[in-house]
């Protein structure tokens, strides 16, 4: 009797064993598939982060380009500036000379060649542009070009 109730329990505990040995591999099965998901969840948002990042790139890029465009665009407005100012005060020389008698061929061939400077200056940024700073939140930007269409409408420039 002594040794079936060993048998016994022996069996007893070859079975308890058997059932963790199964509840084990059933745990590492369901944990392998939760990796397995989890790896794929992890490639998908390593796939959107440099997706993201490449898109962040370029509108970096399309910012430092239109960053650049608009001091270029600046620069233009206060040679435009700078010309038109001289262009006036260089007119009304020539006025004044005018009136006096005084005619300088000198005088007339500088105008004409700061007349075309601007004209090429506008031609290369373009009336549209031009406009559209009027609306710029630099305020030196807003008058240079508020001159530049004020002169050219008064000199009868076409656009």
């Amino acid at each position: 009797m002594k040794e079936e109730k060993a048998i016994h329990e022996l069996n007893f505990n070859l079975e308890d064993t058997y059932d963790a040995k199964e509840m084990g591999f059933i745990e590492i099965q369901s944990l392998r598939m939760e990796k397995d998901k989890l790896s794929s969840e992890k490639a998908l948002l390593n796939e959107e982060f440099k997706s993201m990042q490449h898109k962040l790139l370029g509108e970096e890029n399309q910012r430092k380009y239109l960053e650049d465009e608009v001091a270029r665009y600046k620069r233009l407005c206060f040679d435009i500036g700078l010309h038109m100012e001289d262009n006036l005060s260089n007119s009304n020389s020539v006025l004044r000379r005018t009136r006096s008698g005084f005619k300088s061929n000198r005088s007339m061939d500088t105008i004409s060649s700061q007349r075309a400077t601007i004209s090429k200056i506008l031609e290369a940024v373009g009336l549209q542009n031009v406009i559209s700073l009027l609306g710029s939140c630099d305020l030196d930007v807003q008058i240079h070009a508020a001159k530049l269409i004020a002169n050219l409408s008064s000199k009868g420039q076409s656009f």
